[in-house]
């Protein structure tokens, strides 16, 4: 017992590190280290403020404290919390954006057994795709995602150095698209993208969530308006081949303007003529009042047409 009072004791402890985040050491909560000792008669490592990137303790509000234990020697020493040193004023004064990211951390450890990987399909993909952040390919089955400006907006939001602790820097980029493919299994780096969409835990493992895409295609699919590509198009800001994409992926079928019955459509007659030719084609068409050639050659040619089918 003397050993373990004096953190001497060879007893192992594991404490999961995550990326390549320097300078780690466990922490703890100054208002949860007073509360456990009113009520046990001593204070214990919460194993919640051990989780990388969480910076607060959701149940008091209050930034966690780091110790100055030399993580190296937790592989073979204990250190009770109560023979750690502890500050006299705890820290309140935290964000909002980082209760919300310590409190879907922290819930990582409740989560039930029946939520993992949803199969044929990624919420959080979703969720972030339904904010703007969609590649429209036809490539691939998976929701992907423009990680570059994701990356770059999450720096904007959270700070480059928790950005960086999770996702390491803008060359690692490309490991956004693998988590949204459930290539991976990281935890922190889902909680970063959650927080930034602010989508809960049930929302992510729960059923397929809607596209907005679709909800808007369907749109146009719903109503009687006969539209042209170029014009959904340009509603919906994106280019006519991306817009093809977008409902062959969702199987909408929408009355295209452009795709009337062939039969229906108006057939289009070119020819050529000379100089000589041209002149008098001009004068004649001056002289019978015309304005346009197209005009005049039309009436010219039906004419014709009329007259040799009136002769048969």
């Amino acid at each position: 017992m003397s050993q373990i009072e004096q953190g001497k004791s060879i007893v192992t402890t594991s404490i999961r590190r995550f990326s390549d985040f320097q300078g780690w050491a466990p922490r703890y909560c100054p208002l949860c280290y007073q509360a456990d000792r009113d009520r046990y008669g001593e204070a214990y490592w919460h194993v919640e403020h051990q989780i990388s990137l969480a910076k607060i303790c959701t149940e008091h509000r209050c930034r966690l404290v780091k110790s100055n234990i030399d993580p190296t020697h937790l592989s073979y020493a204990f250190f009770p919390l109560d023979a750690i040193k502890t500050v006299e004023s705890p820290c309140t004064d935290t964000l909002d954006l980082e209760y919300e990211l310590s409190s879907i951390l922290f819930s990582y450890q409740l989560l039930p057994l029946e939520y993992g990987v949803t199969i044929g399909y990624n919420n959080l993909a979703i969720a972030l795709a339904n904010m703007g952040y969609e590649v429209i390919q036809k490539y691939s089955e998976h929701t992907i995602l423009d990680a570059q400006r994701l990356y770059r907006d999450m720096v904007d939001l959270f700070g480059k150095a928790l950005v960086t602790q999770a996702f390491g820097y803008e060359k690692s980029i490309p490991m956004i698209n693998r988590l949204c493919k459930w290539e991976m299994r990281s935890p922190e780096r889902f909680a970063l993208l959650q927080c930034f969409s602010h989508i809960t835990q049930e929302a992510f493992f729960g059923p397929e969530l809607a596209s907005s895409w679709k909800a808007k295609l369907s749109g146009y699919q719903d109503t009687q308006v006969i539209y042209s590509r170029k014009q959904i198009a340009c509603e919906m800001g994106v280019t006519v081949a991306q817009l093809d994409t977008l409902v062959q992926k969702y199987g909408i079928q929408i009355r295209w303007q452009d795709e009337e019955r062939k039969e229906d459509r108006p057939h289009k007659i070119t020819f050529t003529l000379n100089d000589i030719e041209m002149d008098l084609f001009k004068r004649v068409m001056r002289e019978k009042g015309y304005k346009y050639g197209a005009h005049f050659a039309r009436e010219i040619i039906l004419d014709q047409i009329k007259k040799e089918h009136s002769c048969c």
